[in-house]
């Protein structure tokens, strides 16, 4: 899994970063707003996004760091491919 490294967004509530893997984009949303931050995943095709599960739910991770997530991840999208 490859971050593209010029698409990291930050705002008061979300900080969210893009990532190729096996040619597919996808995103990670950490929510910053909460406590502890949680995790969501989205397959991207096009402007549609597509809310991908990680240990059976769609918000994920509470207080984990980006790369245990981005691991969490990796794990998920080898398993569909």
């Amino acid at each position: 899994m490859k971050e593209i490294k010029s698409e990291r967004y930050q705002d008061v509530e979300s900080e969210f970063r893009f990532y190729e893997f096996n040619q597919d984009t996808y995103l990670i949303d950490k929510a910053i707003n909460g406590a502890p931050p949680y995790y969501t995943l989205y397959a991207m095709d096009g402007d549609l996004a597509k809310t991908i599960e990680v240990d059976g739910k769609s918000h994920w991770g509470d207080g984990l760091t980006w790369s245990k997530a981005e691991a969490k991840v990796l794990e998920v999208l080898s398993g569909q491919k």
